[in-house]
Parts: structure tokens; C-alpha cells; sequence
């Protein structure tokens, strides 16, 4: 049974129920109203009829009021004929018996021309007056069990000479309680059906926003993540309903988004990292074909020969790192906080810069500025970037690392005094395995993993990466990173001991080879 129906079946249960209340208690109060007024005319007939059975009204035991129903006084003889409308109901029945029920005097009736055959039905026992002196009441039948009914009145002589038995029928009461429930019948079923209309009316309005929310959820199911139920207010069930469906339908939607999103990129990364560990595996080939061929048996060819394939190894083996690296951060981001303090990480990666190229200008411009953040994960960074800008840069050209505190932010930047970014570089530079010269062979720079390792790890940290040409010439590559409201003393971040002199520092993730354009 659907809800509209069982909405439905309730409340018509209900009005039936409240209609079927009222009519018994209105048929009850115009019952009981009627036999009251019944009864005062059954007492009030037992005077007229004593008159006319040679009993003077005197002798009852029950008084005779003095006066008219406008309050004027009557006389003695008048004051039967003007009790009760002055007028006593047609049918009306009296008689007089002894103390054993035999009848002394009557019957006598009020006809009023029209002849009835109907005689109430006389008890065996006479009712006993009630204790305060007025007539016992009672209800008997017909004696030609015609169907009509009698109310019956039993008031005794003040001598004892009898008692005079009084019955007025109640056809007219029955006739008007059996109009009574025909209109109640009739007024409740109109009632009934017009209510119900209106509740199915009602209901089809009221659950018209459900059946809007089951479209949409059909549409949801086949495929159409962008659609959303209505209403979604907090004003209504319903509407707090939908608030909730579209919060659901909100969330559903992004983590199919971020999962479609990922899943290209998972392919995306597959293809370029095939593409990238090509070219290696390919020349480490070659070289082998050539020495198995026998090509290289002299001393110095095979020694080149060993060292190309050593070399190729060596950048093999940083790719897969990388890739290694991305595919953890990708998976699982960092969530190692602490403070630390930027200068300190950034005067030890420009120490490690220097040592790499000893012939480069690193000035540094530092604010002291503390971060929470993953030491190490910051360090990757500074050391990706500034080997970028070693890498991707003339010999011999300046480098400039600048710190400072903007607000809430640590803003770092370093800028270098090369060539600039190739056009259209600045939205793909820390993409994936993506390179300034045109085509996907390699060139003489790094993997183009470098800056896309930088990306992960400031996201992970909450902060954006952006690059731009500077107004005066060369890149700058700049950092944001939320700071610590205030100044903290950290001891310096991943401190280390001061390597021996002649040293090399370790190279970051994209190793430098030869002088381009500053990108990845």
C-alpha cells in the first residue's frame, strides 16, 4: 500500500470517527431533550383527562399550575384545557383503575376526528410515584403491536380511590430522532467524502516535494551526479530532508570526482613514467648489444661504454625515487607537525647549493619566521627548487632566496637570473614529467619531477606554489605556507654537522646537467 493511500485511509478513519462522536452526542441531547418535553406533556395531560373522566384535578396527588404559559391567572375550570400549548397530542390515552389494575373508569382519548386503532399496552403493576411526589414514568407499547409506542404516567387520588393512568404517544419524538439520523447520515457521508477529497488534495501537495526528490534520485541513479533535490530549507521535514539528501548527494559527487580524477592521473602517470624510463632502458640496451656485439673491445670505448650505462642507471634509479616519492605522497600526505624555524633549513640548503657550484651568487634575504611543518619534507623543497634554478640557468648566474612574513603566512621565493619561463609554462610548470622544449624526448635538464614533488609536499602542508617571470628578468618560484601566529624558539630544524671541506652536498631530486630554460 503506498503512503498516499495509507495517509489517506488515516485520515478518513479519523473524521469518520470525529462525525460518528458528534452524532451521537447531538442524537443524544435531542433524545433526552425530547422525552423531557414528552414527559411534561404525559403530566401535564393528566388533568384535561381526569376532567373528562369525572375527576376533579383536585384530588390529585400531583398540583395543576394556576396560571396560562403567558403567566395570566385561569380560572379554576379553564386551567386543564390551556396546560401544554393548550392543547393535548393526538393519540392521547387515559384511564382509571382500582388498586389491582381493574379498570374504573374509561377509556378516553384525544382523537381530533382521526380515528386510531393504537392502545398502549397497561402494566400489570402500577408504578409507585417517585418519593418527592411526582408521577413514576415509563415506556410501554401497543396492544395491537401497531409499532407505536407510549409514555406512560401513573398519578394516584389524594382520597385513594384510585389512579389515573395517563399515555401520550411518541410517534412524533420517534418520527423526529429517525429524521435526525437520516440527516446525519446524509450530512456525515457528504462530510466524509468532501473531507477526504480535500486530505487526498491535501496529501498529493504535501508529498508532491517526496515524489520531485524520487525523480531526481532516478536521474542520480543513472549516472547524473550534478542534479539535487528540492526544496532544502530548514523551515520544513521535508525541506531539512533535502538539506540532508544534497549534503549526501554533495559529498557522493566529490569523491566520485576525486576518484575519476585520480584514476586519470594514475593513468596519466603510468604513461609518462613508461614514456620517461624508456629512453634509459633503451641506451643501457644499446650499449650492451654493442658490447655482446663485440663493437667495443677497445679499453677506452668500453670504458665510455660503461660509464653511459652507469650514468643511465644513475638517472634510472633517481627517476624511480621520484616516482616512488610522488606515488607516497599521493597515497598517504604528510601529517607530521612541528614547528619549525625556515631560516635555519634555508641557510643549510643554500650552504648545499653552494657547495654543488661554487661559482654561483646565492644572497639570501630572511625574516626569522617559524612553521609548523615536516622538516624533511621542507627541506626537499628547498633543495628541488634551488637545483632547479642551478640546473635551468646560465653558468655563473645569480640566485636570490628571500623570506618573509605576510600576515599569517611565510612567503618564501627564489628567483634566479636566467632566461625566463618559456611561454605558457607558468600553469604547467609543476606538472608531471612536463619540459619547456617541445615533444617528449628527453633534453639535457632533470626528470620533470622535481617541481611536481615540490607541489605535493606545500599542498600537504596547506600552502600553494606558483612561478612567474620576474619584472627585471629571470624566474621566481614562490611558496606560501600557513605560519605560527607567533614567534616560537624551536631549536634549528634537522640540524646537522658541518660536512669536511672538499666535500659534495647531496643532490636534490632533479640532478642538474646542462644550462635551459628554468623549469622542471
Amino acid at each position: 500500500m503506498s503512503l498516499r493511500i495509507r495517509l489517506l485511509t488515516v485520515v478518513v478513519a479519523l473524521i469518520t470517527a470525529a462525525l460518528g462522536v458528534a452524532a451521537a452526542a447531538i442524537y443524544a441531547e435531542q433524545r433526552s431533550y425530547l422525552y423531557r418535553r414528552l414527559d411534561q406533556r404525559v403530566i401535564g395531560a393528566a388533568a384535561p383527562l381526569s376532567y373528562q373522566l369525572g375527576v376533579d384535578a383536585g384530588v390529585l396527588s400531583r398540583s395543576v399550575p394556576a396560571t396560562d404559559r403567558h403567566g395570566r391567572p385561569l380560572p379554576r375550570a379553564a386551567r386543564p384545557a390551556a396546560l401544554d400549548d393548550d392543547f393535548l397530542p393526538a393519540g392521547t390515552y387515559g384511564v382509571l383503575v382500582d388498586a389491582y389494575g381493574t379498570v374504573i373508569r374509561g377509556p378516553v382519548r384525544v382523537e381530533y376526528g382521526a380515528r386510531d386503532r393504537a392502545v398502549p399496552q397497561l402494566p400489570t403493576r402500577i408504578p409507585v410515584s417517585s418519593p418527592r411526589g411526582g408521577p413514576a414514568l415509563m415506556t410501554v407499547g401497543d396492544v395491537h403491536h401497531t409499532g407505536v409506542s407510549y409514555r406512560l404516567a401513573a398519578v394516584t387520588l389524594v382520597e385513594g380511590k384510585g389512579t389515573l393512568i395517563v399515555a401520550v404517544p411518541s410517534r412524533d419524538v420517534q418520527s423526529t430522532l429517525d429524521r435526525l439520523v437520516l440527516w446525519e447520515l446524509v450530512v456525515t457521508g457528504a462530510l466524509i467524502v468532501l473531507l477526504g477529497g480535500i486530505g487526498w488534495i491535501s496529501i498529493r501537495i504535501a508529498l508532491r516535494p517526496l515524489d520531485r526528490m524520487g525523480e531526481v534520485a532516478g536521474a542520480i541513479a543513472d549516472g547524473d551526479l550534478s542534479r539535487r533535490v528540492s526544496p532544502a530549507t530548514r523551515r520544513s521535514e521535508v525541506g531539512r530532508l533535502g538539506l540532508s539528501l544534497n549534503k549526501m548527494l554533495r559529498r557522493i559527487e566529490e569523491a566520485f570526482s576525486a576518484r575519476a580524477e585520480n584514476d586519470r592521473r594514475q593513468r596519466q602517470f603510468l604513461s609518462d613514467a613508461s614514456h620517461e624510463l624508456r629512453t634509459p632502458l633503451a641506451s643501457i640496451r644499446g650499449h650492451t648489444e654493442l658490447f655482446r656485439m663485440g663493437a667495443t673491445r677497445d679499453p677506452e670505448a668500453l670504458a665510455r661504454t660503461m660509464q653511459r650505462i652507469e650514468s643511465e642507471a644513475i638517472r634510472m634509479t633517481g627517476m624511480v625515487e621520484n616516482l616512488l616519492r610522488l606515488a607516497r605522497l599521493d597515497e598517504q600526505p604528510m601529517t607530521s607537525r612541528s614547528p619549525v624555524a625556515l631560516p635555519e633549513l634555508i641557510t643549510a640548503a643554500v650552504d648545499d647549493a653552494r657547495a654543488r657550484d661554487p661559482e654561483r651568487t646565492i644572497t639570501t634575504e630572511l625574516e626569522p619566521v617559524v612553521v609548523p611543518a615536516d622538516a624533511n619534507g621542507l627541506r626537499q623543497v628547498l633543495a628541488n627548487l634551488l637545483g632547479n634554478a642551478l640546473t635551468h640557468t646560465p653558468p655563473g648566474s645569480a640566485i636570490a632566496v628571500a623570506l618573509r612574513r605576510e600576515g599569517d603566512e611565510a612567503v618564501l621565493t627564489v628567483r634566479d637570473h636566467g632566461p625566463g619561463l618559456p611561454e605558457g609554462a607558468a600553469e604547467r610548470v609543476f606538472d608531471r614529467f612536463w619540459r619547456g622544449q617541445a615533444g617528449r624526448e628527453r633534453g639535457t635538464g632533470g626528470s620533470g619531477l622535481g617541481l611536481a614533488i615540490v607541489r605535493e609536499i606545500v599542498r600537504a602542508h596547506q600552502g600553494t606554489v606558483s612561478a612567474s617571470d620576474h619584472p627585471h628578468g629571470g624566474a621566481v618560484f614562490t611558496v606560501r605556507l600557513p605560519a605560527e601566529p607567533s614567534p616560537v624558539r624551536v631549536a634549528p630544524a634537522g640540524a646537522r654537522s658541518p660536512a669536511p671541506a672538499g666535500t659534495p652536498s647531496p643532490a636534490p631530486a632533479d640532478a642538474p646537467s646542462s644550462p635551459r630554460s628554468p623549469v622542471a
